[in-house]
């Protein structure tokens, strides 16, 4: 029986061949979001910081508008990484073109950050399984182009089908980004303006390769087993 498999040094290679491709645009929409979270932050502690009873400083503010923000940042991002691994030229404007799915994808998105969180309380390790599985529900509702209110549970399942028999896998590449957005922090957070759409694109190939439709001259999904040969 066949099982489904990637390598992740392609997958990384093949997202910094497109960056390359691209770069003036991936560094100016990250810098573009990166202003909108701060803007969205300083809303949040505008609003909602208040100072401590004890005296000791200030409460943990709300993050509404951060969430708000975040949200739409990544639905644009998606959008972007889909449309260049697909060998089409992205642009800025395929940022903001996504808005109609707005709605759909923020309560996913919440749906989503309610179930990790509940996995992180139940001892951690059940919450980064559930991020493992379910973190490609936004690519699922930008390529599909759905805004039926279906897609919001429907996107998280097609997430944990699609990474069916790869959490493994898709973990170690979560790991592997994570390592460089933790690199792209020290030279003064420049890095991250290469590390954030690295870790869009990379994500991108992976729900390509098995879960959207073909990837332009890429990082295709390998077969394991009897069906591969």
């Amino acid at each position: 029986m066949a099982t489904k498999n990637f390598l992740i040094g392609d997958v990384l290679r093949d997202s910094l061949e497109t960056f390359k491709g691209n770069w003036a645009l991936f560094v100016g929409l990250t810098f573009i979001a990166f202003i909108i979270s701060a803007i969205a932050g300083s809303i949040d502690n505008a609003l909602f910081t208040a100072p401590s009873p004890s005296g000791g400083g200030f409460r943990p503010s709300l993050r509404i508008f951060s969430f708000l923000a975040g949200a739409f940042i990544s639905m644009g991002a998606i959008n972007v990484a889909l449309k260049s691994i697909k060998g089409e030229k992205a642009e800025i404007g395929d940022f903001f073109t996504v808005y109609p799915l707005y709605l759909i994808f923020l309560v996913s998105n919440f749906l989503f950050d309610v179930a990790v969180g509940i996995g992180f309380i139940l001892l951690i390790i059940p919450g980064i399984y559930l991020f493992v599985r379910l973190q490609f529900f936004g690519y699922y509702i930008v390529d599909e182009n759905t805004r039926s209110t279906d897609a919001i549970v429907k996107s998280l399942r097609k997430s944990w089908e699609l990474t069916r028999g790869i959490a493994g896998k898709v973990f170690l590449l979560d790991l592997a980004l994570l390592g460089l957005i933790i690199l792209g922090a020290i030279p003064l957070g420049l890095g991250l303006l290469i590390a954030f759409p690295l870790v869009f694109l990379a994500n991108a190939y992976v729900y390509r390769g098995f879960g959207g439709s073909a990837v332009a001259s890429k990082v295709e999904p390998t077969l394991v087993g009897p069906a591969a040969r």
